[in-house]
């Protein structure tokens, strides 16, 4: 109930802003739906036979790879500008009633699958073949009930270069985060039956982080910035999957990379701060509360004593403590990573582990007993265990090439199972898989190779729940 109170709120501040000026999207009433595009604009993946409609899309078995390009000739993705053809309210079914009055919503995107269950796996993939050229695609891949790991021919055109990649808790639906703030929503009907549903633009920023909180109706995104653009954005998302930006919840912090929500979803860990220019901001890291109307501070603390990026911090499933890399390798503190006590107002730094040479994303295991860290450069992954009340290097698995994203399976029997793309310098592109099979033991489990050329290069990943 508390968490319906906050989207409400937000809610209520969105209609208050006045429209299309400020917000991204209204909400209309549940009486009836007005789509924001029609479908043939929408893009999309196509199933056997290939994407249907002017959206294009990547075809499934038969079809083969095609642009999900919408008016362009040269299959451009289509240019969602943030507003309705008509101008007018948008959507339905979305919180609020005819007479005003806040609702819930209508369905249930917080709602987990099965546990045991087969499962897509999308990626991003923003290179191409051709030098000094990208890509602005995504591409699904299936893993069955059993662990196995096979590739569609499924691609799927978002727009920008993907960055990040999350699921709703059930599933149904992604939002891909673009590195220069756009954020799209993709239905997954099935590994190759993928449609773009809607499209926002956020403000100028390097867009890095995402969180989704438990209800799968409220959007958390980082973008970092020397300007005040630079914080932590809210975007709901309503039944249908259209988006909804509310420039009145956001929290600013300049260069905020990273951040995570704590358990229960009501207060968050974020990094960000700096110390390259004035006013200069000793503070790193923050400690933050939801409320109706947005993000509150209640903590902070100054963890590194310079420059800090961490392209993925990591908090414990307890919310006890959080692990933050350091890869800023004009830092004094570079290949340091900071172990962090999280208490009711505040942090307590523990400690450092130091020598880990470009360190970038932590991931806790779902009993927080071991926790996982990529290291770009060397390829690797340090397994870390807690030792004597701290996490310590136990353990490294090698060969993981370009080591950065990883996607966790945390329930059913495929839990403990890991995937993250990699570069390998033997088997080129691929996308490694690992176990975690106790406190601090990790199964390297092999690679599925996915071919030469810039286009193969994968980065971004995540995995159904």
């Amino acid at each position: 109930m508390k968490h319906l109170t906050m989207r409400m709120g937000l809610l209520a501040a969105a209609l208050a802003a006045g429209g299309c000026d400020e917000v991204e999207k209204l909400l209309a009433s549940d009486a009836g739906t007005v789509n924001m595009r029609d479908a043939g604009n929408m893009g999309g993946a196509g199933g056997e036979g290939g994407g249907g409609g002017d959206g294009g899309g990547a075809g499934g078995e038969g079809g083969g790879e095609a642009d999900a390009g919408g008016d362009d000739p040269d299959g451009a993705a289509p240019d969602f500008d943030g507003a309705p053809p008509d101008g007018g309210i948008i959507h339905g079914d979305a919180g609020v009633e005819p007479d005003g009055a806040l609702s819930p919503p209508a369905c249930d995107f917080g709602e987990l699958p099965a546990a045991n269950r087969d499962r897509v796996v999308l990626v991003g993939f923003p290179f191409s073949d051709e030098v000094g050229e990208s890509l602005t695609e995504i591409g699904s891949f299936t893993l069955s009930a059993d662990g196995e790991l096979a590739a569609t021919r499924t691609r799927l055109d978002v727009g920008d270069r993907p960055r990040r990649i999350a699921f709703v808790p059930s599933g149904e639906l992604a939002i891909v985060v673009g590195e220069r703030g756009r954020i799209v929503s993709v239905r997954v009907n099935a590994a190759d039956d993928l449609e773009i549903v809607d499209a926002v633009q956020l403000g100028g920023a390097d867009y890095g982080d995402i969180a989704i909180a438990d209800d799968g109706f409220t959007i958390f995104v980082s973008g970092s910035n020397s300007t005040p653009e630079g914080g932590l954005n809210t975007i709901l998302l309503d039944c249908d999957g259209f988006l909804t930006a509310v420039p009145e919840a956001f929290f600013p912090l300049k260069l905020t990379d990273s951040f995570a929500l704590l358990p229960g979803g009501d207060r968050a860990v974020v990094r960000g701060g700096q110390t390259l220019f004035e006013p200069i901001d000793h503070r790193d890291l923050r400690l933050l509360e939801r409320t109706p109307d947005g993000w509150v501070e209640i903590g902070d603390a100054d963890i590194y004593e310079d420059h800090v990026s961490s392209a993925r911090i990591g908090v414990s499933p307890d919310g006890s403590r959080v692990l933050i890399p350091n890869g800023a390798i004009f830092s004094n503190e570079f290949a340091q990573v900071a172990e962090v006590g999280i208490g009711g107002a505040g942090f307590d730094d523990r400690g450092r582990l130091e020598g880990l040479e470009d360190p970038r994303e932590v991931l806790f295991s779902a009993d927080g007993d071991t926790a996982l860290l990529t290291l770009g450069e060397p390829g690797a992954i340090v397994v870390l265990a807690e030792q004597d009340g701290r996490f310590d290097e136990v353990d490294r698995i090698r060969r993981i090439g370009l080591a950065d994203q990883m996607a966790p399976i945390t329930r059913g029997d495929l839990a403990g199972l890991v995937l993250l793309p990699s570069v390998d310098p033997d088997v080129g592109s691929n996308i490694a898989q690992i176990r975690i099979e106790g406190a601090g033991q990790v199964r390297d489990l092999g690679q599925l190779t996915l071919g030469e050329g810039g286009s193969r290069i994968p980065t971004a990943i995540a995995v159904q729940p």
